[in-house]
Parts: structure tokens; sequence; C-alpha cells
């Protein structure tokens, strides 16, 4: 089978730091997985029963086309931008072996890489980007996983006159029920920092599946179930804002519904899909009434007021 790719990345790496000069490395590894409304689609054309199998075989069809569950990306362009202007600071290319080492001398505060890889398979056009947070890296490797699914949060922060508060840290974990300290080190917390507008943005987190929201749409109480099954769900998010990236105490906390629109909708035509396939119907025991504003994959957290 012929396979053609076509491979364009940037690295963005959110940081904290006073100023350096050390080389910061690390490797970009794309991990394969599948959208959540290409599932749902094929589900609606295929004659199986249950889901996980037409998830098995569309994954196992990936992989026959060349790709691997992990694999590391050779001669990916790697970008270290500043946090606060979105400027390129340094730049550079993994090797053969997706690794990259690249000298930062900045003394600005805060720096950040974002990720991006096309792919295309068999025809077939595959995008897949990440965002792999640093508290500290000097003598650290990091990973930067780039995934087909990601989801951003957008929001404002303002003081208690409701005025624009500049340079606030968001810190957003995206698996707040996790137990695992391996799934901390793949999923780890991402971080936000507000604009002169009071604006931030986080990218790059891991969104809830298919089965998670199906459930949690008909009972929310279904969330602590799964955080116990699962150790972890990515379901919500934990928030902080703080007045510095690390350290301290946060000014406030709060969760925040990961489910956007289309993931919702998605969710609700498996749910129908499925009660008629079956012919089981799902009990709305304690169905999900409130949800976030999303446009695509994107998620508008409202005005954060701080104390």
């Amino acid at each position: 089978m012929k396979r053609k790719y076509v491979i364009l990345a940037v690295c963005e790496i959110i940081a904290a730091s006073n100023g350096w000069c050390d080389p910061l490395k690390g490797r970009v590894i794309l991990e394969v997985g599948l959208l959540q409304k290409e599932v749902v689609e094929e589900y609606a054309r295929s004659n199986i029963k249950h889901i996980n199998l037409v998830k098995k075989k569309m994954y196992n069809d990936l992989l026959k086309s060349g790709l691997q569950p992990r694999q590391y990306i050779a001669h990916a362009q790697v970008e270290i931008q500043s946090l606060k202007d979105m400027k390129t600071v340094a730049q550079g290319t993994t090797d053969a072996n997706g690794h990259f080492s690249i000298e930062v001398h900045d003394v600005s505060s805060n720096l950040r890489v974002y990720s991006v890889a096309e792919l295309l398979v068999d025809d077939k056009h595959l995008r897949f980007e990440g965002v792999c947070p640093v508290d500290r890296w000097k003598d650290k490797e990091l990973n930067v996983y780039l995934r087909r699914e990601t989801i951003s949060l957008i929001g404002r922060c303002l003081n208690k006159n409701k005025m624009p508060e500049q340079g606030v840290y968001v810190r957003v974990n995206q698996y707040p029920y996790a137990e695992s300290s391996d799934m901390r080190l793949i999923y780890p917390q991402m971080l936000g920092l507000s604009d002169t507008n009071g604006y931030w943005r986080v990218d790059g987190l891991s969104g809830p599946t298919l089965e998670e929201v199906s459930v949690h749409l008909c009972d929310t109480n279904s969330i602590h179930f799964m955080s116990d099954m699962l150790r972890g769900t990515a379901l919500v998010a934990g928030i902080e804002c703080r007045r510095h990236a690390f350290g301290g105490s946060p000014l406030l906390s709060f969760e925040q519904s990961l489910i956007t629109e289309d993931l919702r909708e998605a969710a609700i035509k498996y749910r129908s899909l499925a009660e008629k396939k079956t012919e089981k119907t799902w009990k709305q025991t304690a169905p999900m009434t409130i949800f976030p504003v999303s446009t695509n994959n994107t998620i508008y957290i409202k005005d954060i007021i701080l104390p």
C-alpha cells in the first residue's frame, strides 16, 4: 500500500523562569488517535452494535497504513516563543529520532511552544497538535505529545471593579481526579497568562472520550464512578488563578466542564444509535443541563472576578 506523509510541526512550550541560557531538550511524539465525530459517523454506517468494536477497527486501519501508536517526529520545526507577545525567541528542528536541543537566551519570564503535525496518509489528511508545559527544564527532557483532538480554553481575568487584570497565571489541571503519576506526566498541568486586556488562553488539553460524555450527559454523578474506575477523567478540568506561576496559594480555583458542543452532539447521536441497535433505553438519572459555550474545540470561560 502506497503511503504519503507530509509533516509540518511547530512546537509551543510554556515555561516560567527568571532568565536563562540553558538548552531546552526534548522529543516530539505523535500519538495516534481517533476523532470522536468520525467514530460516530462510522458507527452510524456500520451494522455493529457496540461502538468499541468500531473504534478498534478504525484504530487498526490507521496502524495498517504505517502509523505507530506512538512515534517520534523527525525534522520537525520547533519555535520557542514569548508568551506575552508570541514572538519567536529561539528555534530549531528535531533530529532523525525526534530529539531537539535549543539554546535559549532570553530574559523574559515566560515562554511557550505549540506543536502541529499534518500527515497525509493514504490520501487522507490527518492533523495532530499538542502543548507541553515546562516547570523547570534544566537537566530534564520534555515529551511533547501531539494528538488529533485537543481542547482550548479562553477566558478573561478581571479585578473586583471588573477591570482587566494583567499578569495572572492560569493553571489548568486536565485530570484533577487522577491518581496515576504516569497520567500526570503525559497530561501535565497547562499554563496561561492574562494580557493587558485580561485575556488568557490555554491550548492542547486532552478531551473526554465519547463514552464518558455519553454517560455523563445522562448522569452527572457518573464522574465520581469513572474517576474511581479509570483513575482520572477528562470530563472536567481544575483551574487555578495565581499571581506567580509556581508556588504560593491560588487566588481562586474552580472546575470547568470540557464537554464541547461538538462532543455533546456526537454523544447524543451515539446514544440514539446505540439505543436503536441494542434496543435498550439509557436512563436519564441526573441529566446534564448546563453546558459550556464553545466553538469547534474551543471553550469560552465566563469572566473570572479575582478577589
